[in-house]
């Protein structure tokens, strides 16, 4: 089983992974939190290990569909290649904070405080 790596710098926020899930079925009215329509608001918004920044109304959800530990949502500012070199994928003009809290609670249906994060993702 091959890996991909890609290390971000995002505006936004860390989720535990069922916290998140279950935030947007329950502020959106689903039923389960791992229902068809919880799934597809996901993957509208999802990023690809591949290829440059993937967001959807200046936002981008990143969840750990290995392990199922975590979920970041927010405005992707940089991304590295798919093979974790440091070298490539910059957003070119970086929104506020309150425009950012603003376009999440527009995709996912509430609210969150935002900060600055850099982290590692593996899928």
């Amino acid at each position: 089983m091959s890996t991909a790596v890609n290390h971000y710098v995002m505006i936004g926020r860390k989720y535990d992974y069922d916290d998140f899930y279950n935030r947007i079925a329950q502020h959106n009215g689903f039923a389960t939190a791992h229902s068809g329509a919880t799934r597809k608001i996901v993957d509208h918004y999802a990023d690809a290990s591949f290829g440059g920044i993937s967001q959807q109304g200046g936002i981008c959800i990143i969840p750990d569909t290995m392990n199922k530990e975590y979920v970041y949502v927010g405005f992707v500012v940089y991304k590295s290649k798919d093979d974790g070199d440091l070298d490539d994928f910059v957003s070119e003009i970086v929104p506020s904070p309150t425009a950012v809290k603003h376009n999440i609670a527009k995709a996912i249906g509430f609210e969150t405080e935002t900060e600055l994060l850099a982290f590692t993702h593996r899928r």
